[in-house]
């Protein structure tokens, strides 16, 4: 991704859901390399201190990006509503890119997957990107982007990986 101007998205405001750690905090780290305004969002308190680092390292950087982070469950349509209206009070009037990042993977096989387990994974993984796509549209800017974040998984089989 380095390879274009580092400045081509001064201005811009970015929201990475899952973006505490994995390819979600590099793609936040990206996004504010090249001038974005970056919201992060985790959900679990083990990740706070991931997000934390990733907007100090957002804030360390010279090109005066900023970035914030918070916690939200991606499957609440309410706290979706909360990253974006918390974005836009930082930021600006408008978000210019969302990155769907957040998911969950289990290591269940199917007779040990329970209906919580399921409702969990559809709800974080489908409504999820849903959800916050609905937030963030009356507020995007054109030409705004969003970006869905998948899996490999679900491109190929693998053993206990059902959800």
């Amino acid at each position: 991704m380095s390879s274009h101007n580092p400045s081509s998205l001064r201005g811009k405001v970015a929201i990475v859901t899952g973006g505490s750690r994995g390819i979600g905090a590099a793609i936040a780290v990206e996004l504010a390399m090249r001038g974005a305004n970056v919201t992060v969002t985790y959900v679990s308190e083990t990740s706070e201190s991931l997000a934390a680092e990733v907007v100090e390292r957002i804030g360390n950087m010279d090109n005066e990006a900023r970035a914030t982070a918070m916690r939200a469950d991606v499957s609440s349509i309410e706290q979706c509503k909360k990253v974006v209206e918390a974005t836009i009070a930082l930021c600006g009037e408008h978000v210019d890119i969302l990155v769907n990042n957040a998911g969950i993977t289990s290591k269940l096989s199917v007779p040990d997957i329970t209906p919580a387990d399921f409702e969990q994974a559809i709800n974080t993984n489908l409504r999820g990107p849903l959800f916050m796509a609905q937030a963030v549209i009356p507020h995007l800017r054109r030409p705004g982007r969003i970006i869905n974040i998948t899996s490999v998984a679900a491109r190929s089989g693998y053993a206990s990986a059902s959800l």
